[in-house]
């Protein structure tokens, strides 16, 4: 789970373990719960970092913007890393220019298409919270 501050203050994350809790079978979970507003990518890198070692089937990605976003870098990190012979090291040494071969440059909309290797071993599941609970 990827959450950021405020989403463990105001209890949403328990709301989602205590929904996990209704499985019938046991869900093994591991959260990075501090997400910082406008994260930068060494922070996405930490949070695949902490994928690679847990290996999930899901990623519940919950809060505002900022964790959503760095939710879709970090998974895109980890897939793209599972993928490559020469390990992950090499991929630590080379996300930025990972990241620089899917950015844009064109402001029209039309043009701002990236095709690239999606993977799909992991789901991505997000929410995101308007208002802290009364």
């Amino acid at each position: 789970m990827v959450a950021d501050p405020g989403m463990v203050n105001f209890h949403f994350v328990d709301k989602v373990y205590e929904q996990l809790a209704l499985k019938d079978k046991q869900v093994d979970t591991a959260i990075y719960s501090e997400v910082l507003p406008d994260p930068p990518l060494s922070q996405a890198i930490k949070i695949a970092k902490q994928m690679k070692k847990f290996a999930p089937d899901t990623i519940i990605a919950i809060g505002g913007g900022s964790a959503l976003d760095v939710s879709k870098i970090a998974r895109y990190i980890y897939e793209y890393s599972l993928d490559q012979e020469d390990g992950w090291l090499d991929i630590y040494d080379n996300v930025s220019e990972l990241i620089k071969e899917l950015q844009q440059k064109f402001v029209d909309i039309r043009k701002r298409i990236v095709k690239f290797k999606h993977e799909t071993r992991t789901s991505l599941v997000m929410t995101r919270s308007l208002k802290a609970p009364s």
